[in-house]
């Protein structure tokens, strides 16, 4: 019989000031995108792939 033994490790981070704004700035890039994307209904991966590319450009994320 074969095992897989599967470990799981728990960290604690305790990012700087500049460091959590940051990660917040990027989650909410992130929501941002996602939430534009499911409005979207765009129909293909291609349509998608071409809005994010225009949308790099118009945004600073």
């Amino acid at each position: 019989m074969n095992r897989h033994l599967q470990r799981n490790y728990k960290f604690r981070l305790y990012p700087t000031k500049l460091q959590q704004q940051q990660l917040v700035e990027t989650l909410d890039g992130c929501r941002w995108v996602y939430n534009y994307f499911l409005d979207s209904g765009f129909e293909s991966e291609y349509d998608m792939n071409y809005a994010l590319t225009e949308l790099k450009e118009q945004h600073l994320f």
